[in-house]
């Protein structure tokens, strides 16, 4: 999934959030899911809000250093990226542009969160959702990635351990 895919849906789940739900008003769906429209100061899923002592600045600033960082690592990455790698990248930086995105061009520099479960005290939105599924896939796929490597480097240490023991005639010591 590309980031410009995940912004989009994101900004339509929020601006049908906004014209349809009442702030602070939670509305029951199915299950464990509600809908709860809250403008979000602080960092993800309502968390460091500005009235807990979290410069308004903070979020932003966040924000902008973490969509620059994975980025970078785009745009850095050895060997190219393969498909876990892009479609975790593509969940993140989309999540990251989503909210930054409501920090640049909503009033008050906030971000609009209205997905609840009941089994959490969080309110959250679904460029958070790509986000913590991106950084799982990102995490996932770079754990498969550097044990690949090791094991690619035990076996040519071997191999060449084995070739260093060997006598010119091809006897072993």
């Amino acid at each position: 999934m590309s980031a410009a895919t995940v912004v989009l849906i994101d900004q339509a789940t929020k601006s049908l959030a906004v014209a349809n739900l009442a702030p602070g008003v939670t509305k029951h769906i199915v299950g464990p899911l509600s809908l709860q429209l809250l403008y979000n100061h602080g960092l993800v899923s309502s968390i460091g809000n500005v009235s807990h002592g979290v410069s308004s600045a903070t979020p932003l600033i966040a924000e902008l250093i973490g969509c620059f960082l994975v980025t970078l690592l785009v745009l850095f990455t050895h060997g190219g990226v393969d498909r876990a790698s892009g479609l975790g990248m593509g969940l993140f930086l989309g999540g990251g542009f989503g909210n930054l995105a409501d920090r640049l061009f909503r009033p008050g520099g906030s971000v609009v969160d209205f997905i609840q479960l009941k089994t959490s005290a969080f309110v959250f939105n679904i460029a958070d959702v790509a986000l913590i599924i991106g950084f799982a896939v990102l995490a996932f796929d770079y754990t498969v990635i550097v044990i690949r490597v090791m094991r690619e480097t035990s076996m040519e240490i071997q191999a060449t351990h084995a070739k260093a023991v060997m006598l010119p005639t091809g006897d072993m010591q």
